[in-house]
């Protein structure tokens, strides 16, 4: 009977040793899909400052020049034209950017949370192999 016992405690012992290099392993991609969403993060916040600093230009060009309105109008020059396509186009590289950076925050977030619950995890089976190991 003793001899079935620690048969039984063995297997369960390579049981718990494969879910445990399975936990190492998920959470070492963990750890990379983390480091290239922070690195993404980076990115899109320096592309986002850099066009908002363009976009502040631009407004004040339009301020400078007494642009009212982004919508064409008859009397618009070609340099009026040019500079609320500009503002235009820079309002929709802002949003952009704003979406893709929020997005980019949000799988920051995901992937530290589905690492503490993997951290967590692995920490439980790991005293569970240690109390099963002691009873051998």
């Amino acid at each position: 009977m003793e001899s079935l016992r620690k048969e039984i405690a063995e297997l369960h012992l390579s049981n718990l040793d494969n879910s445990i290099d399975q936990l190492e392993t998920h959470l070492a991609n963990l750890t990379h899909r983390r480091a290239k969403a922070q690195n993404d993060k980076k990115t899109y916040q320096v592309t986002l400052d850099f066009h908002k600093a363009n976009l502040g230009t631009a407004i004040e060009r339009a301020y400078e020049g007494e642009i009212s309105t982004l919508d064409p109008q008859p009397d618009d020059t070609p340099v009026i034209t040019r500079t609320k396509k500009g503002i235009v186009s820079l309002l929709n590289s802002v949003y952009i950017w704003e979406r893709e950076l929020r997005e980019t925050l949000q799988n920051v977030m995901a992937t530290e949370k589905e690492m503490d619950t993997v951290s967590d995890q692995l920490e439980m089976l790991k005293r569970l192999r240690e109390d099963i190991a002691k009873s051998l």
